[in-house]
């Protein structure tokens, strides 16, 4: 299925997702393993070097980490209030600063982002 405009900014398929998510729902699955490359990520996930600006923080690989891991937090949320675990095994997306030689993180920014529901966690990859 093609992209739609929409989908097209966050390089997500979210007609097939769909599928996917009422499928896993339908069949009352307990459990979702999530391996990796939940979103495009490759960048740097800490607070940026300018952040006395607007424009600094905004434009920062830290902001775009936020706004990638929200998009997809969102579009687990029905599958995770009908009763699916989803653990997730951080990917390469998530722990590798391209950049940097694609040296791996530590990926505290991952564990901080879900911290705060008891209906996903993260494996240990």
């Amino acid at each position: 299925m093609p992209l739609s405009g929409q989908d097209s900014i966050w390089l997500k398929n979210t007609k097939a997702w769909f599928r996917i998510e009422k499928s896993i729902v339908e069949q009352k699955s307990k459990m979702l393993f999530f391996n990796g490359d939940i979103i495009m990520g490759y960048g740097k996930a800490i607070v940026p070097t300018i952040n006395t600006t607007v424009a600094g923080i905004v434009g920062s690989d830290l902001m775009a980490f936020y706004k990638q891991y929200a998009f997809w937090r969102g579009m687990m949320v029905p599958m995770m209030e009908m009763g699916t675990y989803v653990i997730l095994i951080p990917g390469n997306h998530e722990t590798q600063w391209k950049a940097g030689g694609k040296k791996v993180q530590a990926g505290l920014h991952l564990l901080l982002w879900f911290s705060d529901t008891s209906t996903s966690r993260f494996a240990s990859s």
